[in-house]
Formats: C-alpha cells, sequence, structure tokens
C-alpha cells in the first residue's frame, strides 16, 4: 500500500520508513503460528546470519497486517488482507498520534 484514502477525505501515504501513523502487528490468532516459524527458521539457518535475517523478516512480514492513524480524523485502517482495510472511528474523533509508540518506553 502507498496511499490509503480516509473518508474524510485525507490521503494516508506509506512511502517510506519510521511512519508514526503506522504500525505493523501480529494478531493473537497468528501470533504462535508465528512462533513456531521463527523455531523453524533458527533450527534450519541459524549458521548463516544473512539467510537468518531475511527469514525471520519474511516470516514477519506473512504473518503480520498492517495499522493507519488518519492524521486528520484519528480513524484507524487495520489491514484485512489483499490490500483491504477497515476502518475504526475513536469517540474523540481526532488524531492522538496512538500508534507512535516510542520503543524507549519499553526498555
Amino acid at each position: 500500500m502507498s496511499k490509503l484514502g480516509c473518508v474524510c477525505g485525507h490521503v494516508i501515504v506509506d512511502q517510506t520508513d519510521q511512519i508514526p501513523y503506522k504500525a505493523s502487528f501480529i494478531t493473537d490468532v497468528n501470533l504462535f503460528d508465528f512462533y513456531d516459524a521463527v523455531d523453524d527458521t533458527i533450527n534450519t539457518s541459524l549458521n548463516n546470519k544473512q539467510i537468518f535475517s531475511e527469514q525471520i523478516i519474511d516470516r514477519f512480514i506473512r504473518y503480520s497486517s498492517d495499522m493507519y492513524e488518519c492524521t486528520q480524523c484519528g480513524r484507524l485502517w487495520i489491514g484485512i488482507g489483499n490490500n483491504q482495510f477497515k476502518a475504526f472511528l475513536p469517540e474523540s474523533g481526532k488524531y492522538q498520534a496512538i500508534l507512535n509508540i516510542q520503543h524507549d518506553r519499553f526498555k
């Protein structure tokens, strides 16, 4: 996805990395399948660091979905597969930067 039109009229653009209004997530339903895939990768390619890294990234992409927060109205757009999204509007009806969680909060 490079652009997503929000119903409020704003265009959400995804053409770079480290976007503060984007998140990638793995649903709880898929989480243990992801863990199993990572375990398999560790068991088969740990000796080759480059292949290991690429395969871990591949597994994450395979099991994850994207989520976007419209910076105009705050709608959350949840990826449901095949470049399709479902929107959810927060009670406040405004942008709250809820996807802009910094890693240092969890250290």
